[in-house]
């Protein structure tokens, strides 16, 4: 009877100590790796808006933010974001974009009302560039080449606290490209030092594709948060300016000339299209 009774009681012991593990230890549990991928995505990176994404990024007063110009004339992110920013109360930001344009006229606004104080970039154009002229800023624009941003970047000289990258399409963990989905921007060189170096890298993306999204030229370990937005550039303006058709002679040489030190350099190669290219040599 007494050998009964401790069985019984073993049993009660272990049975006890089998509900309390299955609710300490429910997150070490197996389960079907897409799906603990999935929930990763949805509860660690995706906003339910902007104001949100901002937030989580740990912005602060006098911080640098950046933004890539692959949508050109057609780019609807910087204004987008520093439209928020500026809601939200944020003063004395250093605004580091690639390039900045005519569509970027209400940054003007922005520096009136000391949301940003200092910009680095590569070109100024439009009623920005002659506001700028005029003395808006207290301090002088830093300009630099394409290559001299990179630079910059990773020297460490240019830190970037928050970089707001613009894609048409990326999946939940925030892989992305330029040539997949509506607005297509082509390459996505430009944000890749963004990504690379900044602190926080927050993706705007108008539309979510399931993961895997590849090939990936901005990669999820690489962004921190995503925020699915309506629109982040109008591809039909990016053949404009600087990037328009052209048929003047002169232009086309230069255009004959550079494409053939990039044919003779070394780095570029014919790939099979029964082949995939290789990871340096996908267009980005």
């Amino acid at each position: 009877m007494t050998q009964k009774i401790e069985q019984s009681q073993r049993q009660e012991r272990v049975a006890a100590w089998n509900r309390r593990a299955e609710c300490d230890l429910a997150a070490f549990q197996n389960s079907p790796k897409q799906t603990y991928q999935a929930e990763k995505a949805r509860d660690r990176k995706l906003c339910a808006n902007l104001e949100e994404a901002i937030r989580r990024s740990g912005l602060q007063d006098g911080m640098t933010v950046s933004f890539h110009h692959a949508f050109r004339g057609g780019d609807l992110t910087v204004n987008m974001v520093m439209d928020v920013i500026a809601k939200m109360g944020f003063k004395n930001l250093t605004l580091a974009s690639s390039s900045l344009s005519d569509c970027h006229a209400p940054l003007v606004e922005h520096i009136r009302q000391g949301v940003v104080t200092r910009i680095y970039t590569s070109g100024l154009r439009g009623p920005l560039a002659e506001e700028i002229s005029r003395g808006l800023l207290a301090e002088p624009v830093q300009i630099h080449s394409h290559g001299g941003r990179v630079h910059l970047v990773q020297s460490g000289e240019l830190n970037i606290d928050v970089a707001f990258l613009g894609v048409p399409s990326c999946d939940e963990f925030g892989n992305a490209n330029g040539y997949s989905g509506k607005a297509c921007c082509g390459s996505l060189g430009y944000a890749m030092v963004d990504a690379d170096n900044a602190k926080q890298v927050v993706m705007l993306t108008e539309e979510l594709l399931p993961y895997p999204h590849n090939p990936a030229s901005i990669e999820q370990d690489q962004v921190d948060l995503i925020v699915k937005v309506d629109r982040v550039g109008d591809a039909a303006k990016i053949g404009a300016g600087a990037t328009r058709m052209t048929t003047n002679p002169r232009e086309l040489l230069i255009a004959r000339s550079a494409a053939d030190v990039i044919v003779n350099s070394g780095y570029f190669k014919k790939v099979s299209p029964c082949r995939p290219a290789p990871a340096a040599l996908r267009w980005r």
